[in-house]
């Protein structure tokens, strides 16, 4: 489905940012990360269990789509739903990149995605064939960069240049990765933001 053929969802959106939220405070103020290893390990068994019974109980199937049915997009009926992306980014990242990588692919995923699904459904004139728009991109983009740069210098002390530079980087590929990753963009952005942040971060810092 493309993002012209879906309805913007204010509820949906809050929840995204909601759910974005209580993650990145688990991982940056959570007491260890022993907590949000198992926090996140049990959310992803529950997920994946939505998602078998969606597909194996009728019974089991109601009861999931009555659960989403304020945030759920109409083919996550019978898709994987992007929220167990998310989840299953969210626990890859605590078991293979955690502390700043693992924060900073949730922080982008949380605040530039709903900044570019704004941006691309009010201002978006040229479009990929999945419905995606080069202003919404672009609009990503800067986000990414904005929302890194600051959780960088403020909350981890960096150098204001470094952190821009691997801002921008992330940014970059996080934005990439919405727009050209054939998978959702819940489980690539944060993924590629983190893979990046990792892969430069200390040779920025």
């Amino acid at each position: 489905m493309s993002l012209r053929e879906r309805p913007a969802r204010p509820a949906r959106v809050w929840f995204h940012v909601g759910s974005g939220g209580l993650v990145l405070g688990l991982l940056e103020l959570g007491p260890s990360r022993l907590v949000a290893l198992s926090t996140a390990l049990g959310a992803l068994a529950f997920v994946w269990l939505e998602e078998l019974l969606k597909r194996r109980s009728p019974r089991g199937r109601a009861w999931v789509l009555r659960l989403h049915a304020a945030t759920a997009h109409p083919h996550e009926a019978d898709e994987v739903s992007s929220g167990t992306w998310f989840v299953t980014a969210v626990a890859l990242l605590v078991v293979f990149l955690p502390g700043v990588p693992a924060a900073a692919g949730v922080l982008v995923l949380t605040g530039a995605d709903p900044v570019a699904g704004v941006v691309g459904r009010r201002f978006g004139t040229w479009r990929d064939s999945r419905g995606r728009s080069w202003e919404g991109s672009l609009a990503f983009a800067v986000a990414a960069f904005g929302l890194l740069s600051g959780f960088l210098v403020l909350g981890h002390g960096w150098p204001p240049e470094a952190a821009a530079k691997l801002a921008a980087s992330a940014g970059v590929m996080g934005a990439a990765a919405e727009r050209f990753v054939p998978v959702d963009d819940n489980l690539s952005v944060p993924v590629f933001v983190a893979v990046t942040v990792a892969a430069l971060g200390h040779a920025s810092n």
